[in-house]
């Protein structure tokens, strides 16, 4: 797409699928950019509803790996949505932090030291996202290997909550 549009590049960027038959629909990621030099991706299945209560079971930020979490909340919306994340530790209290993602928009949310969450360093988590409009959530975990800077990396659609 970046070919097509250089705004594109490194763009975060949602996609609302309609069709009149049923179709399979997954978000694919490959780097290091730019193509052809792609040596690892991941990908995850389209999630085929919004919803207002999410949950997420894995995060981890930091350790030898250097992992680095992002949690995806993409609004299809015609009205801004609030959002509230309660991260759940393993150790430690767990915490909420609150982020607004404007209408028809995607925001990420990136965790760790000198990001949107500062509060979690060096440590796995759960996540329970809640919304006053229903919006799409996923997850993208990155970690490095060696001195290669995400060596692996993985997806995975939020769990809609009751």
């Amino acid at each position: 797409l970046e070919a097509l549009d250089p705004g594109l590049a490194n763009a975060a960027v949602s996609t609302r699928v309609e069709a009149s038959q049923p179709v399979i629909v997954e978000r694919a990621q490959y780097w290091p950019d730019p193509a052809p030099q792609w040596y690892e991706a991941h990908g995850s299945p389209a999630l085929q509803t919004a919803g207002t209560k999410w949950g997420l079971a894995e995060g981890r930020v930091g350790g030898p790996s250097a992992y680095q979490t992002y949690i995806l909340l993409a609004n299809p919306q015609g009205a801004d949505a609030h959002v509230t994340i309660t991260f759940l530790r393993e150790t430690g209290a767990p915490f909420t932090k609150t982020f607004t993602v404007p209408a028809t928009q995607r925001f990420n949310v990136q965790i760790g030291p000198g990001t949107d969450v500062p509060e979690l360093s060096d440590e796995r988590f759960g996540a329970l996202i809640t919304s006053d409009q229903p919006i799409a959530v996923e997850r993208a975990m990155y970690a490095n290997a060696g001195s290669q800077v995400w060596a692996a990396g993985t997806s995975a659609s939020a769990t809609p909550l009751p």
